[in-house]
C-alpha cells in the first residue's frame, strides 16, 4: 500500500496536536535513552520528514513546519525532505525559528522522554520572553500515527567477560552504592545504555553497529539494582551471573517503581540523583510529583568508564 506523504503525515499530526490542546509539537531525532544512533522503532523524525541524519529536530506549528540539523547534513536534508511541507535549516536553530514563528502565548507540546532536563530548562528560558509555554504530554503524538512502526528491539542480552572488563558488575554496584550513600541519596538513575552496558558488564544488539541493550537502571544506596528490560531478553545464565541483587523488571513497571522510589525518598528525607545533562526530564517530573528532592548529579559511570583497566587496554590493543 502507498505510504502517506509528508502532507498527510503533518495533517494527522496536527489533528493530534489539536486533540491534545497544543499549538505546536517538537519531534527530536533522539530516543527515550538519549541515543544519537536510534533503533528503527524510534525513528520518528525520519518517519515524519524523510530526513535520515543522526541529529536534528522538527518543530510543527499549525500552519508551518521546520526540520533543522547540523552542518554535516546540508546536502542530505535538501534532498530528503518535501520542500512544500517543511522549511529546513542546516543549523540547529529550531529554537530561534520557534520564537519567530509561534504566536505569543502559544502552547508547544513535547514528549518528556525525548528531552533532557537541561534541554528543557534552556528552551523554557528563551521561550519565556514570548510567553510561549512548553507542555509535557503523557503520550508521544507521532507513535500512534506510524501504522508500520517497526517492533521494539528484542535482542538477547549477553555477558561481557569480567576478565576483559577488569572488574565485575558487583564491583561496579558497590562503587556506585558508595557514591549514592555519600550524597545522602536513596538512588541514582542510570539512563544511558552505554553506561548500563559498562555497569552490568552486559552487551546487546539493539542498535546497528553499537553493542547496546536499550534499558534503564536504578542503582540504590544499598547496592541493589533494578534493571528495566524485557525479562525474556535476559537469559538465565546472565541472571545467575549478575546475582540476586540485580532485579530484572519489565519496562512497563518503570513508572510504578520510580513513583515508589520518589515516595520513599520523600518519606526518608533522602534525595534521588539524576543527570540533568543526559536523563529524560520525565524522571524528574515523576519523582518531584511525589515531592522527592531531585539532585543534579553526573551519571556515576561516565568517569570510571573513561579510565581503562589494564585488561581493557590489552584487549583494545589486541582488537586493533
Amino acid at each position: 500500500s502507498k505510504q502517506p506523504g509528508s502532507k498527510e503525515k503533518l495533517d494527522a499530526l496536527r489533528a493530534a496536536m489539536a486533540a491534545a490542546g497544543v499549538d505546536g509539537y517538537i519531534v527530536p531525532h533522539t530516543d527515550e535513552f538519549q541515543c544519537e544512533y536510534t533503533p528503527d522503532s524510534a525513528n520518528r523524525l525520519e518517519w515524519l520528514t524523510g530526513f535520515t541524519g543522526s541529529a536534528g529536530n522538527a518543530v510543527i506549528l499549525k500552519d508551518k513546519a521546520l526540520v533543522a540539523t547540523d552542518g554535516r547534513y546540508t546536502e542530505q536534508i535538501k534532498r530528503q525532505i518535501d520542500h512544500a511541507a517543511f522549511a529546513w535549516s542546516d543549523q540547529k536553530d529550531h529554537v530561534e525559528w520557534l520564537l519567530k514563528n509561534a504566536a505569543p502565548g502559544a502552547k508547544i507540546g513535547f514528549d518528556p522522554m525525548l528531552m533532557t532536563v537541561e534541554e528543557l530548562d534552556g528552551l523554557r528560558e528563551v521561550c519565556r520572553a514570548k510567553k510561549i509555554t512548553l507542555v509535557p504530554l503523557p503520550d508521544n503524538l507521532v507513535d500512534p500515527l506510524c501504522t508500520d512502526r517497526p517492533a521494539e528491539p528484542a535482542s538477547k542480552v549477553f555477558l561481557f567477560p569480567d576478565s576483559i572488563a577488569g572488574r565485575t558488575a558487583a564491583d561496579n554496584r558497590a562503587a556506585v552504592a558508595k557514591n549514592v550513600q555519600a550524597q545522602g541519596a536513596r538512588a541514582v538513575i542510570i539512563n544511558k545504555p552505554d553506561s548500563v552496558a559498562w555497569f552490568l558488564n552486559i552487551r546487546g544488539d539493539d542498535v546497528k553497529h553499537t553493542p547496546l541493550a536499550l534499558s534503564y537502571v536504578v542503582a540504590f544506596d544499598n547496592g541493589k539494582v533494578d534493571w528495566f528490560i524485557e525479562p525474556s531478553r535476559v537469559p538465565a545464565s546472565v541472571r545467575d551471573h549478575l546475582g540476586a541483587e540485580v532485579t530484572v523488571r519489565p519496562p512497563q513497571e518503570l513508572e510504578k517503581v520510580v513513583t515508589k522510589i520518589g515516595q520513599e525518598a520523600a518519606r526518608d528525607e533522602k534525595s534521588v540523583l539524576v543527570d540533568f545533562e543526559r536523563a529524560p526530564v520525565w524522571f524528574k517530573y515523576i519523582l518531584e510529583g511525589q515531592r522527592a528532592e531531585v539532585v543534579k548529579f553526573e551519571d556515576p559511570i561516565v568517569r570510571p568508564r573513561a579510565y581503562k583497566s589494564k585488561s581493557e587496554m590489552d584487549a583494545i590493543i589486541e582488537g586493533h
